[in-house]
């Protein structure tokens, strides 16, 4: 496997330094000093996937500390990462699975501890060398920006075993046996689930603007079958309310959590 630890005496542009000591979580000072070292180390699998290739970026996460999803919440900034292949041809359309959230004085944020993967897939045909770059900020109280480069020979790879258990946290799309549904009208989402534990709705950059900044609960709303049905409503508003929106709902039953790509159709022009 392909391994490389990003330098701690990497330097990063000089924005996108400033940017991360603005994003600063939990009400930090900018001015307090990173411990020296890396804080997340990258290692980079590969393995066939319909008729291309899926990259796999783990992230190893120095215990308490962590990383962000796309939408990083109240403070923070996403995990990006490319890959280029060998004619020149760069792949950036990350995937990223379910997040966790993290909360502290009153702050919340989205994204992975301990331990990450987030996926990138190559078309058919591409082959040889490929170079795979990341960018992250890594916090707890203080936050440290970080970055690494792994060339990875894609031909022939197969280190599928190390991928599956990320790869099953991936958002799917909702299909009618799974007993969620998301409905949109008046200015309102409605996202009900039945026969689950608990719910909670990780929204997209755009959804929580949709939503005010406001992070509405699942609560429980009636009983059928003996199945509780968990019910969120929430007002939409602003320039991003009437487009299509999107967010990623975790749904925790008795045979463990499920992660959903979750989409508020468009607003309709009218309501009935």
């Amino acid at each position: 496997m392909t391994q490389l630890l990003p330098p701690r005496s990497a330097v990063w542009p000089l924005g996108v330094v400033l940017l991360a000591a603005t994003l600063l979580p939990w009400g930090v000072s900018a001015e307090t000093t990173p411990p020296e070292g890396p804080l997340v180390s990258m290692e980079v699998l590969s393995r066939p996937h319909d008729g291309g290739t899926r990259v796999g970026l783990r992230y190893r996460i120095t215990p308490g500390w962590h990383i962000y999803w796309e939408n990083p919440g109240d403070s923070g900034m996403a995990t990006s990462a490319s890959v280029t292949t060998s004619d020149g041809v760069t792949h950036s359309a990350l995937q990223f699975p379910g997040p966790v959230a993290f909360e502290a004085d009153g702050l919340v944020g989205y994204g992975y501890g301990g331990e990450g993967m987030l996926f990138l897939d190559l078309p058919p045909g591409t082959s040889g060398e490929v170079l795979v770059s990341s960018r992250w900020l890594v916090c707890r109280e203080i936050c440290q920006p970080e970055s690494a480069e792994v060339r990875l020979d894609v031909t022939g790879r197969d280190d599928g075993a190390g991928m599956a258990r990320f790869e099953s946290t991936l958002p799917r799309a909702i299909e009618e046996s799974d007993g969620v549904t998301v409905r949109r009208r008046a200015g309102t989402l409605v996202v009900t689930v039945s026969g689950a534990a608990s719910a909670t709705l990780f929204p997209s950059v755009e959804l929580e603007a949709a939503l005010g900044g406001k992070r509405p609960s699942f609560l429980s709303e009636e009983i059928v079958n003996s199945d509780a049905v968990l019910a969120l409503r929430a007002n939409l508003s602003g320039p991003s309310a009437d487009g299509a929106l999107h967010g990623v709902l975790r749904v925790d039953r008795a045979t463990g959590p499920t992660f959903f790509a979750l989409t508020a159709p468009p607003s309709p022009r009218s309501d009935p």
